[in-house]
């Protein structure tokens, strides 16, 4: 991963971080604005991914969270505690809360990398795979039809593996 896109990867963990930490309407218009400005300039990393591709993705994950320990109110502190035992924590990505307020922002639900991977293509592979983000996708407009550079689509990805919870037919055309 070269500098700049640890720094994408940071921001969308910072993002994350605002989310949580968030309390009121106005901090949350913040947030907001800041997202907003963020996407404006449209950052994308060395593959072409996108913030919203990063944010779906559990590839996100930064090789060290030391800035996550260390008690900081709302987030994941339950930590076991030992000398060689592990810090036992939900994985933060994929992330709903920033895909959502990525899209809030009038984030392009189709952007595409370099792989011709959208977002969607992304979310639905086995290893990043939540239902919610998937289907936060699809409510925003993400189609289960648009192949990739190897001709796969998202629908095939989500039918190959069992751990697909969604019904995506409400969101098959018959055109």
């Amino acid at each position: 991963m070269d500098n700049f896109d640890v720094i994408l990867t940071s921001w969308v963990h910072l993002l994350h971080i605002l989310l949580r930490l968030a309390r009121s309407q106005r901090e949350m218009e913040v947030v907001y604005r800041l997202v907003d400005e963020i996407l404006t300039i449209n950052p994308i990393s060395q593959h072409g991914d996108t913030l919203l591709h990063l944010a779906v993705a559990s590839s996100s994950m930064l090789k060290s969270n030391s800035f996550l320990d260390g008690g900081v109110e709302g987030l994941d502190a339950d930590r076991l505690t030992g000398q060689d035992e592990c810090v036992l924590r939900p994985p933060l990505f994929p992330s709903e809360s920033v895909a959502r307020i990525i899209l809030r922002c009038g984030y392009d639900v189709h952007a595409r990398n370099d792989m011709q991977d959208t977002p969607l293509h992304i979310a639905s592979r086995c290893e990043n795979f939540s239902s919610s983000v998937a289907n936060l996708l699809l409510q925003h407009g993400a189609h289960l039809d648009i192949p990739d550079l190897r001709d796969i689509c998202p629908k095939d990805v989500l039918c190959a593996h069992g751990c697909c919870k969604i019904n995506i037919m409400p969101y098959v055309s018959l055109k």
